[in-house]
């Protein structure tokens, strides 16, 4: 039937958000004694939900102080969300390319920063659906929110791909059952991503070749 449905990871695919993210969480365990973490380590930490990010940085030591550092780094962060986040090169105009096909944020943020986050930078007018990892009752790698994004455009798996920077994304897309696209211009090396049907190196526009052999 050809592509129909383009699923999206946020950060590290669409925008270029460490920065951010890692200011407001050396922020957050700055109150329970932490040094801050550079940028390179808080990538190590990121890909599952803010909850799991925080369990990460403040190690099994501290767990009983999770919910002051989280509520510290979603309080920041909400604030400075956009300091230094931006859209990577090429993102609007291969958005803008791609509008006859229906568009999904599967990102593991909550889906309300998701939601701000693209809103604040313009992005929310190529999106059917941002889903965040509290969208569903499991966030990716688990496919759920991959199936879930199908279901609500009607699509197949045949007429779906994902595309992300992680193998969490890859993951997911692949117990989805369809196609997945490896960004590895955004937070992981490329060697991490080699179970993906598809690899792009630089930018997100080198997804356009790929879309029109698959539809």
């Amino acid at each position: 039937m050809g592509l129909k449905l383009i699923v999206f990871d946020l950060d590290g695919t669409l925008i270029d958000s460490i920065e951010d993210i890692a200011a407001s969480l050396n922020h957050a365990i700055a109150t329970v004694g932490l040094k801050p973490l550079n940028s390179s380590a808080v990538v190590s930490l990121v890909g599952e939900g803010v909850g799991k990010l925080v369990e990460r940085a403040i190690g099994s030591g501290l767990l009983h102080k999770k919910e002051s550092v989280l509520k510290t780094f979603l309080s920041h962060y909400e604030t400075h969300m956009l300091d230094n986040t931006r859209a990577f090169d090429t993102v609007e105009e291969t958005l803008s390319a791609l509008s006859s096909f229906n568009m999904v944020v599967v990102s593991n943020k909550t889906e309300a920063m998701s939601k701000l986050v693209i809103d604040r930078l313009n992005m929310s007018k190529h999106f059917r659906y941002v889903f965040g990892h509290d969208s569903f009752a499991k966030c990716k790698p688990s496919p759920m929110p991959v199936l879930k994004a199908m279901e609500l455009c009607g699509t197949t798996q045949s007429e779906t791909i994902v595309v992300g920077d992680s193998s969490f994304d890859i993951e997911a897309g692949k117990r989805a059952g369809t196609k997945t696209v490896a960004a590895a211009y955004g937070y992981r090396s490329i060697e991490t991503l080699t179970a993906a049907d598809y690899i792009i190196k630089e930018r997100l526009i080198e997804l356009l070749p790929i879309v029109k052999f698959l539809s």
